[in-house]
């Protein structure tokens, strides 16, 4: 996502799909409406390189059919949708060796003028295998 032009108090949480898919993950599960390559790759060129899986939709407007095919280390993905529906997840799970990076963006991934977009970025360490396990999951039932 580029940096908008914005005074620089306003813009100095702003972050950039470079921002994001920044270190070095070692496998990725990116998914998104709509995504351009070449902006994406720009923007993340370790993806090109680790393992990583892509599920996209379109805007053909035709119906929705399955594909998996293989790019190089990535796994292309479209869903299956009807001509109502629409696969507009856009999340990406970066796998670092000490974690993963959860991202949910409300943005496309192309080359366009955003707009205002959100994003939500948290790294999660491994859990220390001294920890004590979890607590047992409790019954929703109603008793």
């Amino acid at each position: 996502m580029p940096k908008l032009n914005h005074p620089a108090d306003l813009n100095k949480f702003a972050l950039s799909l470079k921002d994001i898919f920044s270190g070095s993950f070692t496998h990725a599960i990116v998914s998104n409406f709509l995504i351009s390559p070449e902006h994406l790759l720009n923007a993340a060129p370790r993806l090109k390189i680790v393992p990583s899986i892509r599920v996209y939709g379109d805007m053909s407007g035709e119906e929705g059919y399955a594909t998996n095919a293989t790019n190089g280390n990535m796994t292309l993905y479209k869903p299956k949708m009807d001509k109502y529906g629409s696969m507009h997840s856009n999340f990406a799970l970066l796998f670092y060796p000490t974690g993963i990076r959860v991202t949910i963006f409300t943005c496309n991934w192309i080359n366009e003028p955003y707009l205002t977009n959100g994003v939500y970025v948290q790294d999660f360490s491994l859990k220390d295998p001294c920890s004590p396990p979890p607590h047992p999951l409790r019954s929703l039932k109603k008793s």
